[in-house]
């Protein structure tokens, strides 16, 4: 699916879920590698007494095999259960709506059922 730029506005704006996780997924990965870099550059310049270059060094080569893909796959995951919440929250929301407790079923283009009541009176 594609996603389309507001180039007028200079946003961004996606048609799809799937481009907004894609886009998620990349930061993800950008962020793990940044990640996994400093916790793992820390841990061995702290508990192994290496020099600070070493444990760099060491952090950039795990931070390469497993940043990215593990924090990709973190903020995807993370992402997409946002947008699974907000669909069951929207269909939790219609089905409230359509059974309502004063018997008035809100039709298409129609009101709340309070302005609805207050209009018949």
């Amino acid at each position: 699916m594609l996603a389309h730029l507001k180039r007028a506005t200079g946003g961004t704006s996606f048609d799809s879920a799937d481009a907004s996780i894609g886009h998620a997924a990349v930061r993800g990965a950008i962020i793990g590698y940044f990640a996994v870099l400093a916790l793992v550059s820390a841990l061995i310049f702290t508990t192994a007494g290496v020099g600070f270059g070493v444990a760099l060094a060491v952090g950039a080569y795990v931070a390469i095999w497993g940043g990215p893909g593990w924090g990709g796959m973190v903020a995807a995951q993370m992402h997409a259960d946002r947008l699974d919440a907000a669909e069951r929250s929207a269909a939790r929301h219609g089905a409230a709506e359509a059974h309502r407790s004063d018997g008035i079923a809100p039709g298409p283009g129609s009101s709340s059922a309070a302005e609805v009541k207050e209009g018949v009176r």
